[in-house]
């Protein structure tokens, strides 16, 4: 920030333009146009509630706890948990047979086929797929079907949050990027009513909708490849391209696992953003006629790209002796830490906010969503054709 303002001062001086400087007012373009919609939303209220959902839950190599935990919050009138073929805890079953209505013990490997197979045994027109570490919260199960009053609502996602944030580095993280993420970019694209990826540690649907794409969801390809991940970005972009409304929930609140080690988390970071960049890339033909959603997904894509464009553009001129402004190496590294610190502090606001002892941990969060996360999502752009688990 503090190279951007010399740089703009130089731009109102000269009129020349800074490659920079261009970037940095891009990213805070960006930023406000997801923040200022964030602020007109309002959580859907209504004392008409929806009776009853069905809750399907595919299961594998889940933590038994945790999976118990998770049976023990729902609240909806039948529970359908389907076993992968793969699952070898016998553990698993008997939680499942306490708790569930149906339990299948699928013959298939995978989630997208067995999510299937628990929907077509539901009873209800409206499906809540959980993850099997997804813990609901009071309310979460009758706020979350309170949209679909409206028959133009085809799906509706939770609030999410991190179990235990306090344990490590890593899940501190992990909920610090699901605040920013359901205080901003959630509560924007629902005031449009066009979500662009309900999560799918807890989301609600039309069985109808899913089951018009029934043959397309089990075999989608890509490039050859069946695809397994990235279901809750496929069934959301059904409900969109079928003319339905997505929308979050803000009084509807969950609770998710989130991995341990670096190396587990950074499989699940480039398995999701191999997903999301690769549903972008096919929904391209569709995606524009959702013209705030199809903003959002494109510069998802271009920003970690241009960030790359910028640090490689700096470091060629400095080698080459390019130098606009006579500064010392070691001045001009000082001003970019704290430059980073002030432009990525200001768009963690909204989690600052309520959050005022994490103020500490932002020079590492600066650092973590520098070289860690936007590596990934570019690398997740260059392996999208890889539709591999990884983390299960």
């Amino acid at each position: 920030m503090i190279y951007f303002g010399m740089q703009l001062i130089e731009t109102i001086k000269t009129g020349n333009w800074f490659v920079f400087e261009l970037f940095v007012l891009y990213v805070f373009f960006v930023w406000f146009m997801k923040f200022i919609p964030s602020r007109m939303y309002k959580t859907i209220d209504s004392k008409n509630r929806m009776h009853n959902a069905s809750v399907v839950i595919p299961v594998l190599n889940e933590d038994p706890k945790l999976f118990l935990k998770s049976l023990q919050s729902i609240t909806a009138n039948e529970i359908i948990v389907v076993i992968d073929a793969n699952e070898t805890n016998t553990e698993i079953e008997t939680i499942a047979r306490g708790y569930a209505d149906i339990v299948i013990n699928s013959r298939y490997a995978g989630k997208r086929i067995n999510l299937m197979e628990g929907i077509k045994k539901a009873k209800n027109d409206i499906i809540i797929s959980m993850d099997s570490d997804t813990v609901l919260s009071k309310e979460a199960y009758h706020n979350m079907l309170v949209p679909f009053n409206d028959k133009l609502v085809g799906g509706v996602t939770s609030r999410q949050h991190i179990i235990h944030p306090e344990r490590n580095l890593i899940s501190k993280f992990c909920e610090w990027m699901e605040n920013v993420r359901f205080s901003i970019s959630m509560p924007a694209q629902s005031v449009f009513g066009s979500i662009g990826c309900l999560p799918g540690r807890a989301i609600a649907f039309r069985k109808s909708i899913i089951m018009n794409h029934h043959d397309h969801f089990i075999k989608q390809k890509f490039l050859g490849k069946i695809c397994d991940s990235g279901d809750d970005r496929v069934i959301t972009g059904y409900c969109l391209h079928d003319g339905y409304k997505t929308v979050f929930q803000n009084n509807s609140v969950v609770y998710t696992d989130c991995p341990s080690k670096w190396k587990a988390f950074m499989q699940q970071q480039l398995r999701w953003a191999r997903s999301s960049q690769r549903e972008t890339i096919l929904s391209v033909k569709w995606l524009w006629r959702r013209p705030y959603t199809f903003f959002v997904f494109v510069t998802d894509i271009i920003t970690p790209i241009a960030f790359a464009f910028v640090v490689v553009y700096s470091i060629y001129n400095f080698i080459m002796g390019n130098h606009y402004f006579d500064i010392p190496l070691w001045l001009a590294g000082i001003m970019g830490l704290v430059g980073m610190n002030i432009s990525l502090g200001i768009r963690q606001y909204p989690h600052l906010k309520d959050n005022i002892d994490d103020l500490k941990y932002l020079p590492l969060y600066v650092l973590f969503m520098t070289f860690i996360m936007t590596p990934i999502r570019i690398i997740g752009l260059l392996t999208c054709y890889r539709t591999g688990w990884m983390t299960r």
